[in-house]
């Protein structure tokens, strides 16, 4: 299966977010690989919260220094109706400066909750952080594109590396 295309942020949202989340220099180059991550989560944070405006959205990780995480297997949960049934979707956020595909690591915890969640499991990857051109894609139920057909988890695997 093909990397799902890329979602260009909405005109709306795309130069406000570089200064939505003061710990980050603007520019990112002195940023920490967390710092890096949580504007990721931000982005996504808010894109949802305009494009879902009805939908309960968590983000655990928003009032946490960046040196810290609340250690679910997922960065924030998306909670809706869909078909008159509440659906939920946890959404792993992997963040990167780059614009092209580079490598991106999951944790025990992440690779268990991609199995444990299935289709109801995003893995989405943000590029360009800190920039106003950033984008983003959501890989629905990465388990089975990953894994195949047979989505039990295999023995053995504690960390996954992934070029995304």
């Amino acid at each position: 299966e093909s990397i799902p295309p890329a979602t260009p942020l909405p005109p709306d949202l795309g130069t406000p977010l570089i200064s939505f989340h003061p710990r980050i220099e603007p520019n990112m180059s002195t940023s920490t690989k967390n710092q890096i991550g949580r504007w990721g989560e931000g982005l996504m944070y808010h894109f949802f919260s305009r494009h879902y405006p009805n939908a309960i959205i968590d983000w655990p990780n928003q009032h946490l220094p960046d040196d810290q995480d609340q250690k679910a297997p997922y960065d924030i949960t998306l909670t809706y109706l869909q078909e008159s049934v509440q659906v939920t979707y946890y959404c792993e956020i992997k963040t990167t400066r780059n614009e092209t595909p580079t490598e991106a690591k999951l944790s025990n915890r992440q690779i268990n909750g991609m199995f444990d969640k299935k289709e109801n499991y995003w893995l989405v990857r943000v590029y360009r952080a800190g920039n106003p051109n950033a984008f983003f894609r959501i890989i629905e139920n990465p388990a089975l594109k990953i894994f195949g057909q047979d989505q039990s988890r295999p023995k053995g695997i504690t960390q996954l590396k992934l070029t995304l």
